[in-house]
């Protein structure tokens, strides 16, 4: 059944081959018609998934806003590459972990992963585009239910939480700004009219961080078939809400210690 366009935007997260299942995500979400991308926010993995898809846009004839995260080295700080920025050195920025590889310079500046200030960043798709819908691919586990004990174990879980705080972070900001915003016009009505959405599995919590570097082709194509999965199942469960409400409760954040 035909129905009217929805424009969305994306923030896909980092976390290596694990992106494998972003790849499924957007592979179930392209076969939509409705859905119209207006703009992509990529990290690490993410980065690499979201260069790829508007490469190969072709819908409509208008480019997709791309949002590349890495970290400079030197400040701390998260930059953000725009479409006429984003070169092979800038994914590889983003994607860059300093424990295992050289700092990739950019214009003079050493960068290293995105997933250190931002996985992905979420305000320039809000502030940047004309779409209301913002449709979160997570694929860092939030929550472990055992306490790692090993040194491995405790560093797996260590770069668990520093890829996740930023994003939680900033979802936590958007939701108090939603809150206070006003709906009228101009700033104010574009934080307050956001909806958002949420797309990922319980599968991935099942690996080990070192799972990130298995590059085996049996292991990505299950994770992309798990992706695939997931986004079926977020359209079955959401995809009537897609351009009305949101379906991520980010109100819940707030009560978050």
């Amino acid at each position: 059944m035909d129905r009217n366009p929805v424009l969305i935007d994306l923030a896909l997260q980092g976390g290596g081959s694990h992106g494998a299942f972003t790849w499924g995500v957007l592979d179930r979400l392209l076969e939509e018609p409705w859905l119209r991308i207006a703009g992509i926010s990529g990290t690490s993995a993410g980065a690499m998934n979201a260069a790829v898809l508007a490469d190969g846009w072709t819908d409509g004839g208008s480019p997709i806003k791309l949002f590349i995260t890495a970290t400079s080295v030197r400040t701390g700080r998260g930059r953000i590459f725009r479409n006429a920025e984003i070169t092979a050195d800038v994914l590889l920025a983003s994607a860059c972990l300093p424990t295992m590889f050289r700092a990739v310079e950019i214009d003079g500046e050493a960068y290293w992963d995105g997933g250190f200030t931002g996985n992905p960043t979420i305000t320039p798709l809000v502030r940047e585009t004309d779409a209301h819908d913002s449709i979160l691919v997570q694929i860092n586990p939030r929550e472990r239910q055992e306490t790692p004990r090993t040194a491995r174990d405790i560093l797996n879980r260590l770069n668990e939480v520093s890829f996740n705080s930023p994003l939680m972070k900033e979802l936590r900001m958007i939701a108090l700004l939603r809150q206070v915003a006003d709906p009228g016009t101009g700033e104010g009505a574009r934080w307050a009219q956001m909806r958002t959405h949420r797309i990922m599995t319980d599968m991935l919590a099942q690996f080990g961080a070192s799972s990130k570097l298995n590059a085996e082709w049996e292991f990505v194509a299950t994770l992309r078939a798990e992706g695939r999965r997931a986004a079926s199942e977020f359209l079955d469960a959401n995809g009537n809400d897609l351009g009305k409400r949101s379906t991520a409760d980010l109100d819940a954040l707030l009560t978050e210690c």
